[in-house]
């Protein structure tokens, strides 16, 4: 974990950097290219790069979330710590390509919610810091626009009904979160993630992530105008 700390900051400012560059380029003008090859630091010896390192982070998260699921499941308690500015930022890229191969992607928004219920549950105060940093991420590196651009006409409809009528409460985390506690029985989290079956779009998003690194994806690459 302390490579990751280490390295953590630098990856999210060049990230930021790109981002900001596509946003500002003039109607004409080549727009920088977002590569997985961003920065490559030496750290303990080792060369690390920032853009793969990013995944991991961001793997490590869901893995350590899908386990304190399972933990939560079987009635032990389980605390979750917040998710890390680099792991976001894989998050933005990798729901941004999601989306523009499958349509839309509300497992990975399900997962990251849960997380936020977790966190809630656990202390007892309705919050949404996932979420919240989740669409800040988002917004600020200017993915919204690009996810417009880069939607296949297949997918406009199913998107754009997305966006309408189900984008809504992920938008509205505390809110949606809020609703989700409502419900209160003892065994709240055994319930949820066993006969409710909550815990299916962590999982999910587990498996999407590893698939991703398995097949080698660039997500940032990916999700380029000059990818389409």
């Amino acid at each position: 974990m302390q490579v990751y700390k280490v390295i953590s900051a630098v990856f999210v400012a060049a990230i930021s950097v790109h981002y900001i560059g596509f946003a500002h380029a003039q109607p004409g003008q080549k727009r920088p290219e977002i590569s997985g090859q961003i920065v490559l630091e030496e750290t303990g010896g080792k060369k690390v790069n920032a853009a793969q390192l990013s995944h991991d982070i961001a793997l490590e998260y869901i893995t350590t979330l899908a386990a304190t699921v399972e933990k939560l499941k079987s009635g032990a308690a389980a605390p979750l710590d917040e998710i890390d500015n680099s792991a976001m930022a894989y998050l933005n890229s990798a729901y941004l390509y999601c989306s523009i191969q499958e349509g839309t992607c509300p497992y990975l928004l399900d997962a990251l919610l849960e997380a936020d219920v977790i966190l809630s549950k656990s202390t007892g105060k309705i919050q949404c810091p996932t979420l919240s940093k989740f669409w800040k991420s988002y917004i600020a590196s200017d993915l919204e626009s690009r996810h417009r651009f880069l939607t296949p006409v297949t997918f406009m409809s199913v998107t754009a009904e997305f966006s309408e009528k189900q984008r809504p409460k992920y938008l509205k985390c505390k809110e949606t979160v809020a609703e989700e506690l409502a419900v209160t029985p003892n065994d709240f989290f055994v319930n949820r993630y066993g006969r409710a079956g909550k815990d299916n779009n962590v999982a999910k998003t587990l498996r999407f992530l590893k698939g991703l690194k398995e097949q080698g994806i660039d997500v940032y690459s990916k999700t380029t105008v000059q990818s389409r």
